[in-house]
C-alpha cells in the first residue's frame, strides 16, 4: 500500500507542520507516494474570480475554492497505480472522493465551516464550506480527528458514524524540530531575544496569529500586571493586529510588545528554544476551539515552559502543574500568576523534563496510528 498526501496549500501553522512531519515520517517508512500542497492561485487569477464574483469577496471565496477543488481532482485523475488517499481539509477530501478511485482517510484539524463564519461572517459562505464537510467525511472510508472535541464535532454535528472516527493527537519530533530550526538559531530576532534572557530579562513568546480565537489581544491584558522585567513577543500576524497594537497603547505597554509579523516556521522554533516561556492563550470563538496545538508540543519538545488556557485539546495535552501550566481562558490576571509561577526554578525544571518526556517517541506512535488507520480503510 502506498500513499498519496494532499492539502489545499502551504500556510504557516500547525496544519503544514503537521503534513510535513507525516511526509517526513511515511516516507521513512516507504508508504509515501507522494506529498501534494495546491499552488495557490495566481494574483491574476484570483482578481478574475473577484470580478466573476460581482467583487462579492465571499463568492469569489467559494469561486477559489471551487477551482482548487477541481485543481485536486485532476492531479487525481492522472495518477495511474492503486493508492489511498490521505486528505487534510475538506476540500482536498471532497475532491478525493469525488474522484472515486481511492480509498480517502481525511483528516479533521479544526470545524472549518465555523472558522468562515468566524473569519468571513457571511452564512452562505460557511452553510456551503459545512455542506462539503458533510458530505466529504461521510464518504471518507476513515476520518481522523486530533482532539476529542473534534470526535464530537463529527459524530454529533457532521453525522459521521463513530466507528468511522479515530482519534489521534497531533505530535512532533525533536529531531525534525532542530533541523528546521538549525539556520536561524544566530538570526539578529533570535540573538535579540537570547540578549534579553541573558541580561535578566522574561520574554514570553506567542506563536499566534492575530486573530479572535487565539487570545493574544486578552493576554496582553497580563502584561501590567508583571513585572517590567517581562516582555511579550508575538510572531504570527492578522486582522487583530490593529486591535492588539491599540491595547498596548490604551496599557502603556507599547514598549514591552515585540510584535514580529509572520516568521518563517524555523524562525518561530529559534525563538521558542529561547524564550522565557511560550504562550497559548486560546479562547472558544464561535464555536472554534483550540485542538492538540502544534505550537505547545513543540515548544514542549524544545524544552521551553508551556504556559496555555484551560479548554480543548490544550486540556487533553498538559496536566497542569507536571508538563506544563494552564490558566482560564481570558483571564489575564491567571495568566500572569502562571507566569510568575515560573520563577520557582523547581517547578520551572520539572515543567521542561515532563513536557520533553512527552514528546519523546511521541511522533513515531502517532505515524504508527496513522498507518493503522491507512490499514483499515485499505480493506474496507
Amino acid at each position: 500500500m502506498r500513499a498519496v498526501v494532499v492539502s489545499y496549500g502551504r500556510r504557516i501553522g500547525g496544519v503544514q507542520s503537521h503534513v510535513e512531519l507525516l511526509l517526513r515520517k511515511l516516507s521513512q517508512k516507504g508508504v509515501l507516494e507522494r506529498g501534494v500542497f495546491l499552488p495557490d492561485l495566481s494574483f491574476l487569477q484570483k482578481g478574475l474570480l473577484v470580478a466573476r464574483a460581482g467583487f462579492h469577496l465571499p463568492r469569489a471565496r467559494k469561486l477559489a475554492i471551487e477551482a482548487k477543488m477541481a485543481m485536486a481532482q485532476d492531479l487525481l485523475r492522472k495518477l495511474e497505480g492503486h493508492f489511498l488517499v490521505h486528505a487534510h481539509d475538506p476540500f482536498t477530501a471532497r475532491a478525493s472522493v469525488a474522484e472515486g478511485r481511492f480509498p480517502v482517510v481525511a483528516t479533521v484539524h479544526a470545524p472549518a465551516h465555523r472558522e468562515f463564519l468566524q473569519d468571513y461572517g457571511d452564512r452562505g459562505l460557511a452553510g456551503w464550506v459545512r455542506e462539503l464537510e458533510a458530505r466529504a467525511y461521510g464518504r471518507a472510508k476513515r476520518v481522523i480527528a486530533v482532539s476529542e472535541e473534534l470526535v464530537r464535532y463529527l459524530v454529533e454535528e457532521m453525522g459521521i458514524p463513530r466507528e468511522k472516527v479515530r482519534h489521534i493527537p497531533n505530535a512532533v519530533e525533536r529531531e525534525e524540530l532542530l533541523e528546521a530550526m538549525a539556520p536561524f538559531r544566530e538570526a539578529p530576532l533570535v540573538r535579540a531575544l537570547r540578549r534579553e534572557r541573558e541580561e535578566g530579562g522574561r520574554p514570553v513568546l506567542f506563536p499566534r496569529r492575530l486573530v479572535a480565537k487565539t487570545g493574544v489581544h486578552l493576554a496582553l491584558e497580563a502584561l501590567p500586571l508583571l513585572p517590567k522585567t517581562y516582555t511579550f513577543w508575538v510572531a504570527g500576524d492578522g486582522p487583530f493586529r490593529p486591535e492588539v497594537e491599540r491595547r498596548a497603547r490604551r496599557l502603556g505597554v507599547e514598549g514591552r510588545l515585540r510584535l514580529l509579523g509572520s516568521q518563517p516556521r524555523g524562525m518561530v522554533l529559534a525563538l521558542m528554544e529561547a524564550a522565557w516561556a511560550v504562550g497559548v492563550p486560546s479562547v472558544p470563538e464561535g464555536g472554534v476551539v483550540e485542538a492538540t496545538s502544534m505550537a505547545a508540543q513543540e515548544a514542549m519538545a524544545l524544552g521551553t515552559p508551556v504556559v496555555a488556557s484551560d479548554l480543548g485539546g490544550l486540556r487533553e495535552l498538559i496536566r497542569h502543574g507536571e508538563n506544563g501550566l494552564l490558566h482560564p481562558p481570558g483571564d489575564p490576571e491567571e495568566l500572569a500568576r502562571a507566569l510568575l509561577a515560573l520563577e520557582e526554578e523547581g517547578l520551572r525544571e520539572r515543567l521542561r523534563e515532563e513536557g520533553m518526556r512527552l514528546m519523546e517517541g511521541r511522533a513515531e506512535a502517532w505515524v504508527q496510528g496513522v498507518l493503522e488507520v491507512y490499514e483499515e480503510a485499505w480493506r474496507d
